[in-house]
This record gives structure tokens, sequence and C-alpha cells, in this order.
């Protein structure tokens, strides 16, 4: 489990031929692509990263972000974040876990008899056993109904907190 949002200052000062400086925030996400839950249990989540397995232990959440984020020509994908530091929280660095609706069938993790019935007793039993804090909202989290975000960026900005210089953007902690 290696993703995570890194958030720093780009700094830039000369003298001449006029002086001249300026400072601004960046946040850069580090996503492992490979990182695909296998299965749920009481002790927490299996995923598989880079051909091994680890268990997430679910107490370890502090928030669960859900969001359906639209793509360029291709169908919509719902974005999973499963927060290691709460983007409220003062840490600079935000440890993230992120799932993809396309990166697996969520009927081999909870029951249903459709994708979509499954994927909401998913992360229904996610929010549950972890006790994490859901974002959007309750409702959201659990897709009754998903919230559609027009882009990835969008999604972060309105549900992790950040703006798209990386700096924190209005209180995302849940009300």
């Amino acid at each position: 489990m290696q993703s995570c949002l890194y958030a720093g200052w780009v700094r830039h000062r000369r003298n001449a031929p006029v002086p001249h400086a300026f400072r601004y925030r960046l946040c850069l996400l580090y996503l492992d692509l490979a990182e695909v839950p296998q299965a749920l249990d009481d002790e927490g989540l299996v995923i598989a990263v880079d051909g091994a397995t680890r268990r997430l232990g679910l107490r370890r959440v502090e928030a669960i972000a859900v969001g359906g984020v639209a793509r360029a020509d291709k169908r919509p994908v719902v974005v999973v974040d499963l927060l290691l530091d709460a983007p409220w929280s003062d840490r600079r660095e935000l440890r993230v876990v992120r799932l993809t609706s396309t990166d697996f069938d969520p009927r081999a993790l909870a029951p249903g008899a459709q994708p979509e019935e499954a994927f909401r007793a998913f992360l229904s039993r996610l929010i549950e056993q972890s006790g994490a804090a859901p974002l959007p909202d309750p409702d959201g989290a659990r897709g009754l109904p998903f919230r559609a975000y027009a882009s990835l960026e969008e999604y972060e900005r309105d549900v992790l907190g950040l703006s798209p210089e990386g700096s924190p953007a209005e209180d995302p902690s849940p009300g």
C-alpha cells in the first residue's frame, strides 16, 4: 500500500535583472495502480500489491471518501479512498489507499446479485467495520446515490479538501 498524497511548496527567487520571488503550495498524487482488493473479513481488507497480499486493518482508516468521477471518452469510475490520515488533520502528507470500481468485481467481496448492489454492500461494510468518517456524507459514501464529479481534480477538491495547488480548501470534516 504505497499510494499517497504529497503536499509541499515550490519556491523560486532571482536577483537579476530584476529581483523576483514566488512561493506556492503543490500537491502530488502517487497512486499505486496495483492495489486491488482481494477479500474483506473481520480482520480487515486484503489487498494485492505488486503480486503480494497485504492486510489493511480497517481501524487504521480515519475516513472513507467515495465519488463517481467522469472520464473523457470512457465510462465513469467510482473512486474509493481509504484515508489513513483524515484530510482535516495537520499532516502534510495524506496516506491514502485508492480503489477504483474498474479494478475488481465487488461480488467477490460482498453479497449482491448485481455489481452495483454488491459495491454498495462492500462500501457499507467498510464504513461499519472501520468506524471511519464517511465522505462526502453518509449517503454518498454508501452510493445512495453516488455523488458525481466532473473530474478527479474536482473530487479531490470537494471531497478531500485539496485545491489545485495542494493547499487546504474548505474544511471537509464531517459535520
